[in-house]
């Protein structure tokens, strides 16, 4: 029975990745042989628009967007306080002047 439970489940997974247009390719290097070369093969991927052809590249490219969203919420949280310490100066100008 656990055969074709696996087999099911390899059917459904293979629906959802052609679904997604996953494409499934063997690899043409081990994990451990080169994992920076595997990581900037990826990357470069990524940005040049292509879907991810497995669940490492899949995983690759949402650290990307998360690093990259990370970011992005930061140099908003700077924005907003950089605003706030101008508006602090200049309340402060404005006070020193009536004095």
């Amino acid at each position: 029975m656990a055969p074709i439970a696996d087999r099911a489940a390899g059917l459904l997974q293979g629906a959802a990745d052609a679904a997604q247009g996953v494409k499934h390719e063997a690899r043409a290097w081990h994990s451990d042989r080169d994992p920076e070369g595997r990581a900037a093969a990826a990357h470069a991927r990524w940005q040049a628009g292509l879907p991810a052809r497995n669940t490492y590249e899949r995983d690759a490219y949402a650290s990307i967007e998360n690093r990259i969203a990370a970011g992005m919420n930061h140099l908003a949280r700077l924005g907003s306080q950089a605003t706030r310490m101008e508006a602090a100066m200049a309340a402060e100008a404005e006070t020193e002047a009536g004095s």
